[in-house]
């Protein structure tokens, strides 16, 4: 059972990025192998957050036709393989989003499960992930405008044939600020 989970969201600074190192980590945890791609190509940072900010060959060169995706691949010291962006401005100027779909069997052969972290919003940058998905989980916080975004991009993925698997709502502090969790769940 191969997989192509991306996560997403309408909201940036959600937490998107920690979730997918978490579930990669806790998938290669169970012994399943894992392979996490910052597919987030205008502001990465998986590679920040997993010390290895720049690397010989990241996503981007795949994307441009510099080298195959399993060039690209890096093994991080807990196991989890990870395929990071560039940091690079000029490289984003040059590279084509849409083509990450082009590369879903390459990716789906190294590895069982592919976490991809999205960029936020649901710009051409977030579509393009989208598009590559079989799953899609959706990260949020408990404030009306996370939860406004979360809807949306629940519905493109919904109109784009994607499997939803579900929500997680992230820095939960249940204070009387935030949404309670019986309204978001209703939302």
């Amino acid at each position: 059972m191969q997989k192509v989970i991306v996560i997403t969201s309408g909201k940036g600074g959600v937490g998107k990025t920690t979730t997918a190192i978490n579930l990669g980590a806790a998938i290669n945890y169970f012994g399943k192998p894992a392979l996490i791609i910052d597919g987030n190509l205008s502001t990465p940072n998986i590679g920040i957050h997993l010390n290895s900010p720049e690397v010989p060959v990241n996503l981007n060169q795949v994307l441009l036709d510099k080298a195959d995706p399993i060039e690209a691949v890096y093994e991080h010291s807990s196991g989890i393989k990870v395929v990071p962006s560039s940091l690079s401005i000029s490289e984003l100027k040059k590279i084509k989003p849409e083509r990450l779909k082009d590369f879903k069997k390459d990716f789906k052969k190294i590895s069982d499960f592919v976490i991809v972290d999205s960029s936020a919003g649901l710009g051409k940058e977030t579509l393009s992930v989208l598009e590559m998905a079989d799953d899609v989980i959706i990260v949020t916080n408990p404030e009306i405008a996370a939860i406004t975004d979360a809807l949306k991009t629940i519905k493109i993925s919904q109109e784009m044939r994607k499997n939803v698997l579900g929500v997680i709502v992230t820095r939960v502090k249940r204070n009387k600020i935030e949404m309670q969790p019986e309204t978001v769940r209703e939302m």
